[in-house]
């Protein structure tokens, strides 16, 4: 398995690189993209000869330095991309982004009533 990290989801000469290894691959939903704009994304890796691909949410900017899931997302992440099973990554999604630290802290006593 290959992951398309989210900052690098929307650049096609990569998806297209991937897409030809016939991996399987885990592409994370930037924070910055809709649940319906992933179709778009696996359309490239459809389009390279691999069907092959997982979704992966893992939150959405909200304000500053910020992360939350709508989990209302996920059926929409499914329908547009052809039935492409989606994955939600906890443990990322309940970060909490310290500008000034050195690591990002989290909520992790919420990721078993998440999971």
């Amino acid at each position: 398995m290959i992951q398309l990290p989210a900052f690098l989801a929307r650049q096609t000469d990569l998806v297209e690189a991937m897409a030809k290894t016939g991996a399987v691959i885990n592409v994370k939903k930037p924070q910055f993209v809709s649940p319906g704009q992933m179709g778009n994304i696996v359309d490239k890796f459809h389009e390279g000869g691999n069907d092959k691909v997982i979704l992966c949410d893992r939150g959405a900017n909200f304000g500053y330095d910020n992360l939350v899931v709508d989990m209302l997302g996920f059926s929409v992440m499914k329908k547009v991309s052809g039935n492409s099973p989606v994955i939600f990554d906890v443990t990322h999604a309940l970060q909490c982004r310290d500008p000034f630290g050195a690591a990002s802290g989290g909520r992790r006593g919420q990721v078993t009533e998440l999971a």
